[in-house]
């Protein structure tokens, strides 16, 4: 039986099928990532997480935060939250040298993969108005921006197509 995140990938074209094939490997954040993960942070917000901020958030007992590497180094992270019905990214960042590569887009095939049409079949979160390429690329995939507040459009993928 193929895993869901395979099925996605394999539908939207990505033809990596094992980690060494992959731009990256997404896997749960560690300890010893803290203080990449808080640099990547800090070079992709204005208003970034400090240790605590980022410890307090995955301490929560819905939150996981996992990351994106790339050899032996973080190249991205996403913090998301499990909730009934859906999958809410809270934070998602690729670290500056990485925009160009296919981590973001990697990160959010790892959240599809955990969408079913019977449970969590929401994937939401929010992008900055000044993220084009991110807006594009979503709305390529089937996301729809469903809100704005401020300089951020919320964008929502369903699992059941609706």
């Amino acid at each position: 039986m193929l895993d869901p995140e395979q099925a996605w990938r394999d539908s939207h074209g990505f033809a990596a099928t094992t980690r060494e094939q992959a731009v990256c490997h997404v896997r749960w954040m560690r300890n010893s990532d803290l203080p990449e993960v808080l640099d990547i942070d800090a070079a992709s917000f204005t208003e970034p997480w400090d240790a605590a901020e980022l410890g307090a958030a995955t301490r929560q007992k819905r939150t996981v935060c996992m990351v994106a590497e790339h050899g032996d180094r973080v190249a991205g992270f996403v913090v998301y939250e499990l909730h009934t019905r859906r999958v809410e990214v809270i934070r998602l960042a690729v670290h500056p040298d990485y925009q160009d590569a296919e981590v973001y887009e990697q990160m959010v095939g790892k959240l599809l993969g955990k969408l079913s049409p019977n449970r969590r079949n929401v994937l939401a979160l929010w992008v900055p108005d000044d993220r084009l390429a991110r807006h594009q690329w979503l709305r390529s995939e089937g996301f729809r921006a469903v809100a704005v507040a401020g300089s951020e459009y919320r964008f929502l993928f369903r699992k059941d197509g609706t």
